[in-house]
C-alpha cells in the first residue's frame, strides 16, 4: 500500500490515526448521510411516481416531501460540522508540526493539500459504504422506480458528500494559514 499512494496521501493517512474516535464518528456521520440521502431521494422519486395523476398527489406530495428533505439537509449540515471539527482539532493540535513543516520548506499549498486529502478521504471512507448499503436496502426492498436510476441517485450521493468533505477543510485551511512559524519555533 505504500508503494501504490503518493507519501502525502499516506502522511493525512496516518494523521486521520492519530484520532481515530473522532476520525472514526466523521466518517459515520457521512455514513448515515449518504444512505439517508440515497434511500430518501429514490423513495421520494418513487413516491412522485406512485401520486402523479391523481387528485391530492401534488398536495400529498408538498407535505411529504419538505419534512423529508429537511431533515437530509439536516444530516448533511451535522456531516459538515462533524468534518470541520474533527479538522479543526487536528489543526489546532498539529500547531508545532505545521510550523516545524514550514520552517523546513513546505510551502502552504501543501499543508493545505494534507488537510484537503484528509477532508477527502473522511468523505469518500463514508459516503462508499453508506451508498452501498443504501443501495443493497432499496434492492432488498424492491422499490425501484423509472425517473432516474438508483445507481445514479447513488452516485450523485456519493458526490455531494465528498463536496462536503471538501467544503469542510475551508475552517482548518485558514486556521493553518494563520499558524506563526517563528511563534511555533519559539514555542519549543
Amino acid at each position: 500500500l505504500t508503494t501504490l499512494l503518493p507519501p502525502l496521501v499516506l502522511l493525512s493517512l496516518s494523521n486521520l490515526t492519530r484520532m481515530r474516535i473522532r476520525a472514526g464518528i466523521a466518517i459515520g456521520s457521512i455514513f448515515c448521510s449518504a444512505l439517508l440521502l440515497t434511500i430518501l431521494f429514490s423513495g421520494l422519486l418513487a413516491f412522485r411516481q406512485m401520486l402523479q395523476g391523481t387528485l391530492l398527489g401534488n398536495d400529498i406530495l408538498l407535505q411529504t416531501q419538505i419534512p423529508q428533505i429537511a431533515g437530509a439537509v439536516f444530516a448533511v449540515l451535522l456531516s459538515f460540522m462533524s468534518v470541520a471539527n474533527l479538522l479543526l482539532l487536528q489543526v489546532r493540535e498539529r500547531q508545532q508540526e505545521i510550523g516545524l513543516l514550514r520552517a523546513v520548506g513546505w510551502r502552504p499549498v501543501f499543508i493545505q493539500r494534507m488537510f484537503i486529502q484528509e477532508g477527502l478521504l473522511l468523505a469518500i471512507c463514508g459516503a462508499i459504504p453508506g451508498v452501498l448499503v443504501a443501495l443493497y436496502v432499496l434492492l432488498e426492498q424492491h422499490t425501484a422506480q423509472g425517473a432516474l436510476p438508483t445507481p445514479l441517485i447513488a452516485l450523485g450521493a456519493m458526490a455531494g458528500m465528498v463536496v462536503i468533505g471538501g467544503l469542510a477543510t475551508i475552517p482548518a485551511l485558514r486556521m493553518s494559514e494563520r499558524v506563526q512559524v517563528v511563534d511555533v519555533l519559539r514555542a519549543e
